[in-house]
């Protein structure tokens, strides 16, 4: 017997970021087949449908956006990280997952993206979750994405497809965007290797997360993590270049871990390293985006310029 549900997904706090590549999750291993060959007797099927253009999970313009085949994980009653592929045909975004009881009214769902097979014996209270130290720019793997509870309010009956509410998912991670750029000097050509923030504190990494406490106005504060640097490349298949001036720079994302920072940015070209040093801590806030313009003709290769990036920080955008 088969239960099907219809569930609404928004994402609070979208991001203003552009796509730069498919988000490719490949658990070690995973706990079923997906999507099963035939159907399994004694499981549940759940239909979630994605309606918003703001419900998302590569960074694409005002939003972080879903992509075909992303993964999230689930947790509802007895079931543990459950996952499902989300399913995307034009405007219509789906995602099936399947539980091995049946749900009613009073029962909780909790969800969180992307997918991690760690979790499959993990409670719902203790979810492993990460801001990965080695990043693909404009991927949002690197950013963890957890929803507000839901609680059912009535029982669905077997063999319908009913929409019972809505899911909200937040982002936890803080974004970066250094657009980079050579006013001086210029050579057409001169490819983006990587860039390295040196926190000088930790700041990115995995931490233990509780799913059941989510809440809006009162998130609880991520801790554990202990990476103290994060790197940053390219996804290989369209190199990114400086640019000539700051508005045609080449655009590079990272996600941190939300904090205090000071810290160092390395850009390693194909030319060299361009070091910047942060003179002044800034508070980064979650579900928020800092813009940076960084203009390598002011930096010699290596060069120290804490003036540079205390001129060019701007203010904090919410996501």
């Amino acid at each position: 017997m088969k239960t099907f549900f219809r569930i609404l997904i928004y994402t609070l706090f979208a991001a203003a970021i552009v796509a730069c590549d498919k988000k490719e999750v490949a658990p070690e291993s995973e706990p079923d087949v997906f999507p099963p060959e035939e159907p399994v007797e004694g499981e549940f099927e759940y239909v979630f449908k994605i309606a918003s253009e703001e419900t998302k999970t590569i960074f694409g313009d005002n939003h972080i956006a879903w992509e075909d085949g992303d993964l999230i994980a689930s947790y509802a009653k007895t079931s543990k990280n459950k996952y499902t592929e989300v399913e995307v045909d034009g405007s219509n975004v789906t995602m099936t997952i399947r539980s091995t009881v049946a749900l009613s009214a009073g029962d909780m769902v909790y969800a969180y993206a992307p997918f991690n097979a760690v979790n499959n014996e993990a409670d719902a209270n203790a979810v492993t979750l990460e801001i990965p130290r080695n990043q693909v720019s404009g991927s949002a793997a690197a950013m963890p994405l957890v929803t507000i509870p839901f609680e059912l309010t009535s029982a669905v009956e077997s063999y319908t497809d009913t929409e019972v509410g809505t899911l909200q998912f937040l982002n936890l991670g803080f974004i970066v965007k250094l657009n980079i750029y050579k006013s001086s000097g210029y050579s057409a050509g001169e490819k983006i290797e990587n860039v390295t923030f040196q926190a000088g504190a930790a700041c990115a990494g995995s931490f233990t997360y509780d799913l059941t406490a989510v809440d809006a106005d009162n998130m609880p504060v991520i801790s554990g993590y202990t990476e103290t640097d994060v790197v940053v490349s390219g996804d290989g298949s369209s190199p990114i270049t400086v640019g000539a001036d700051k508005d045609h720079g080449g655009v590079v994302y990272m996600v941190v871990a939300p904090g205090t920072y000071g810290g160092t940015f390395v850009i390693r070209t194909s030319a060299g390293d361009y070091t910047y040093v942060s003179g002044t801590n800034r508070t980064f806030s979650r579900a928020s985006l800092k813009p940076l313009n960084i203009d390598n003709s002011t930096s010699s290769l290596p060069g120290l310029h804490p003036a540079t990036l205390r001129a060019i920080l701007s203010a904090q955008t919410s996501i």
